[in-house]
């Protein structure tokens, strides 16, 4: 072989290694980009994902947030209307006490012995509260001989309780006893007429 046969040889052999070296390269070139491609794939998605659950978090928090100034607004509003119903109360039982004399409270007594004696059958015992003695007293008297004036409800701010002939029954229509019972009604009626919400 000679110098010239040699030199070509050796350059074939080197064009050969270099065109695999080249092919190597683009070879690893393309599975870099591949790869490279691959992961920020993948970490696009795990950033989704990220992304979604603290945005489901946040939703969460904030539903979870509103839902406890919801309910503190609520007892807030029932602490005031409770508040609001107490003073209407307070009002009421300072109005009454002031309209002791008046005709309509006496009519309004009268209206309470008739409703507990149709309660209790029609024969009864009339025991007033201590300051409406002197006003039952009378009504007794007036409303005939089916009825008698028992001993005054020292416990009492106003009003009768009505005990049958034979004591069975009871009926308390006492202020304080109405008060109770009409509770819900003037707390619906109030909440209605001052919170708006009827």
């Amino acid at each position: 072989m000679s110098r010239e046969g040699l030199r070509r040889a050796v350059e074939r052999i080197i064009d050969e290694v270099e065109e695999e070296i080249i092919e190597e390269l683009e070879n690893s070139l393309e599975s870099g980009k591949a790869l490279i491609e691959s992961a920020y794939k993948e970490a696009l998605r795990e950033a989704e994902n990220l992304l979604r659950s603290a945005e489901m978090r946040a939703h969460e928090e904030a539903r979870t947030k509103l839902s406890r100034a919801s309910m503190e607004a609520k007892r807030v509003r029932l602490r005031a209307q409770e508040r609001a119903i107490d003073e209407v109360v307070r009002e009421f039982l300072n109005y009454l006490e002031r309209s002791r004399g008046e005709e309509w409270y006496r009519e309004a007594l009268k209206r309470l012995i008739e409703e507990g004696l149709v309660a209790v059958g029609g024969k009864g015992i009339i025991r007033p509260a201590k300051p409406d003695y002197d006003i039952v007293k009378e009504l007794v008297a007036e409303l005939g001989d089916e009825i008698e004036l028992g001993d005054p409800i020292d416990s009492s701010i106003g009003g009768i309780v009505v005990v049958s002939a034979d004591g069975s029954i009871i009926y308390n229509n006492t202020i304080e006893a109405r008060l109770r019972r009409f509770r819900r009604e003037l707390r619906r009626a109030l909440a209605c007429v001052i919170f708006e919400r009827c």
